[in-house]
């Protein structure tokens, strides 16, 4: 690959010596990590939607209050459900 022809031309190495890779970088011990996403039956027509949940959060913030705090929802909920575009009402 592009990998092998770099070395090729400008290295010392022999074709057939490995390629040095490093190693990937330590994470941080307070990294957040992401959980495998599910599906959840939530909204109020019973439709699912798709969640990924994740750790190392400290807050998560929405329209000026704090909805979840350290993972758990705190009961906040500032926001509401966009629904996609309907026709004008009729008038009678």
């Amino acid at each position: 690959g592009f990998l092998r022809r770099l070395f090729e031309f400008g290295s010392s190495l022999p074709p057939e010596a490995p390629i040095p890779v490093p190693p990937p970088p330590a994470r941080p011990a307070d990294a957040a990590t992401v959980r495998p996403p599910h599906m959840v039956y939530d909204l109020p027509s019973g439709a699912r939607r798709l969640m990924q949940e994740a750790d190392g959060y400290v807050v998560t913030i929405a329209s000026g209050e704090v909805i979840y705090r350290n993972g758990a929802p705190t009961g906040a909920l500032p926001g509401k459900l966009i629904r996609g575009a309907k026709a004008a009402p009729v008038a009678a």
